[in-house]
């Protein structure tokens, strides 16, 4: 079994939370490390997913949008996604209804395949920003500081769902 955790990442919420997934799946569920990739669509835009029999999926929400790589791997792969297990996480800062709301920014076809869809929280990593981002987020967080508010117990409940199905 080889599972791809695939992820963009602006602000950082969606790295940390594709590592904390990669490392738990090794450490926790003794999944050999050579049989997990972690794809950063940032560094590796066009990754060939046909060698994996699970994939995991994961975005920012910018905007209230998707990660626009994000979207152009699962409309590059759709075929493919659509015959394995996909998992999906989503990280943003929004609580609630909002939250509920970024379901649509995958394309129904693949929400109705997948195994899971699961809200992980976010964090903001102001270094990561450019300025105008960054500028954007202060406003919005009301913060100066990073902003760490992933929710690991979610994190927990979708490994555990990647693991049982």
């Amino acid at each position: 079994m080889k599972y791809a955790i695939v992820y963009a990442s602006l602000a950082g919420g969606s790295e940390q939370s594709a590592k904390v997934i990669k490392d738990k799946l090794f450490f926790e569920h003794q999944i050999p490390e050579n049989a997990i990739s972690l794809i950063d669509l940032n560094k590796t835009p066009t990754p060939d997913l046909k060698d994996y029999n699970k994939c995991i999926i994961g975005t920012g929400i910018y905007a209230g949008k998707a990660n626009k790589k994000v979207l152009k791997l699962v409309q590059t792969n759709m075929d493919h996604l659509l015959q394995i297990p996909v998992y999906l996480f989503i990280c943003s800062l929004a609580t609630g209804k909002e939250s509920e709301s970024y379901r649509k920014v995958f394309p129904e076809k693949l929400l109705e395949h997948a195994s899971i869809l699961s809200f992980f929280g976010g964090m903001v990593i102001f270094k990561r920003l450019n300025f105008f981002t960054r500028f954007i987020m202060k406003m919005i967080t009301k913060s100066k500081q990073d902003v760490h508010k992933l929710n690991y117990n979610a994190i927990d409940r979708f490994i555990e769902k990647v693991i049982n199905s």
